[in-house]
């Protein structure tokens, strides 16, 4: 009787002892995952995971081929609009604007200006300064300055910026600080 009792006392042990060490391991696991995820681990750069408030495709306008797309992120507090790595703009275009307008046309009013572009090619980064007004615009428009002619022009819905920026505004104390 008494090996019975110690093989018993010994698979009672060992069914306890499983749950205990499983439950180890999956909270060691979940600090190795969060750890990998907070250092931006897992082939992810740490803005690449921030959440597009807009984006859009680019088409080519006036006859010009242009290829590609947007987003608009917050990085560190700031809205920036990031073209893709795959943009690809008209060469024969000398000097190429990334402008926020009202239309496919940059005109005098309701044209944001965010910068130039640096290369016909791949991904840049443009800062969408705080302190414009985005009401009205609608469009996202590759402008070539020299000709005055729209290269290409992608839909922009400026809404959840707004939004973002109303939230900010309404967070900041009321004495102005």
């Amino acid at each position: 009787m008494k090996p019975i009792v110690t093989r018993l006392a010994v698979a009672v042990s060992f069914a306890l002892a499983l749950p205990i060490a499983a439950s180890a391991q999956a909270d060691t696991g979940m600090k190795k995952d969060a750890g990998a995820m907070k250092d931006g681990a897992m082939g992810m750069k740490h803005d690449a995971m921030a959440m597009a408030m807009a984006k859009g495709t680019f088409e080519g306008a006036d006859g010009h081929l242009t290829s590609g797309s947007y987003e608009v992120v917050a990085i560190d507090g700031k809205h920036v609009l990031k073209t893709s790595a795959d943009l690809s703009v008209d060469p024969r275009a000398p000097d190429v604007y990334v402008v926020l307008s009202n239309g496919p046309k940059v005109g005098k009013e309701k044209a944001v200006w965010l910068g130039k572009l640096t290369s016909h090619m791949g991904a840049q980064t443009f800062a969408i300064p705080a302190d414009v007004k985005l009401e009205g615009t609608n469009t996202v428009v590759l402008w070539c300055r020299k000709y005055g002619a729209t290269i290409g022009v992608a839909a922009f819905d400026p809404t959840a910026l707004m939004h973002d920026r109303m939230d900010k505004d309404a967070m900041k104390p009321k004495d102005g600080r």
